[in-house]
């Protein structure tokens, strides 16, 4: 064979296997999607929703001096004094943190506890307390539990619905399914306030993980409530005795 031809074999080999690899490249360009059976991805693990943060209206503390405070309303209901009491600095003594526990697929949900992070926030100090009696609703129709923000070690309390403690709540939910929540949070250092978040602690399929609990990405805020014999400015409709 002479040296033309053997070229010639090898110049049709080379361009053989540059047809076949650009073949390839095009197959798996425009191979169907749905040719290989997809995973599905994992659905996402519960989410805790915070829906509204209610005030203890009735009770606030503020740093100024009894003399010096008039309630713009006789009337404690009035939505006037509750602004009043914001605009001078007042803090609520407790405050009850609606959430919602939800999931997207079948999950096995146990509640095992709830860390909550808090710092003491500098402020004049609390000299007067405020309390604006006014008759509210028919109470949170779903579980509740009690935080108290200042305590070492943090103590948290569950209650089913019939306000029994528990050490933790088990959930099977399904999806579409949201867990009511009430926590209701006090400080038990006088006239301390404090800023805080929480960790929401869970076995979900007996795996543990954690959620966070805020005010839309923002800590919450409560404060001590005043001893007994402190000054206090007390507003309450005649005929409710708290």
């Amino acid at each position: 064979m002479s040296d033309d031809s053997g070229n010639g074999v090898r110049a049709a080999v080379v361009s053989g296997v540059f047809v076949l690899i650009a073949a390839l490249i095009a197959a798996v360009v425009n191979w169907p999607e749905d040719w290989w059976p997809n995973t599905p991805p994992k659905p996402p693990n519960p989410k805790v929703h915070v829906t509204d943060v209610w005030p203890d209206t009735s009770s606030w503390v503020v740093s100024r001096k009894k003399d010096d405070l008039t309630p713009p309303s006789k009337n404690p209901c009035d939505e006037g004094n509750h602004d009043w009491v914001r605009s001078i600095g007042g803090v609520e003594t407790k405050i009850s943190i609606h959430f919602v526990l939800t999931t997207e697929s079948p999950e096995s949900v146990v509640i095992t506890g709830l860390r909550p992070h808090a710092k003491r926030v500098a402020t004049p100090k609390m000299q007067t307390g405020i309390r604006l009696y006014c008759p509210s609703g028919d109470g949170f129709l779903g579980r509740i539990a009690d935080l108290t923000v200042d305590s070492n070690p943090p103590k948290f309390t569950l209650y089913d619905e019939d306000y029994k403690p528990l050490r933790r709540i088990g959930l099977n939910l399904d999806k579409g399914d949201a867990a009511d929540f009430l926590l209701n949070a006090t400080v038990n250092s006088a006239g301390a306030v404090y800023e805080f978040t929480a960790d929401l602690e869970l076995l979900v399929g007996g795996d543990r993980m954690t959620l966070p609990i805020n005010d839309r990405g923002k800590p919450f805020r409560v404060a001590g409530a005043l001893p007994a014999g402190a000054p206090v400015v007390s507003l309450k409709m005649p005929e409710y005795q708290p």
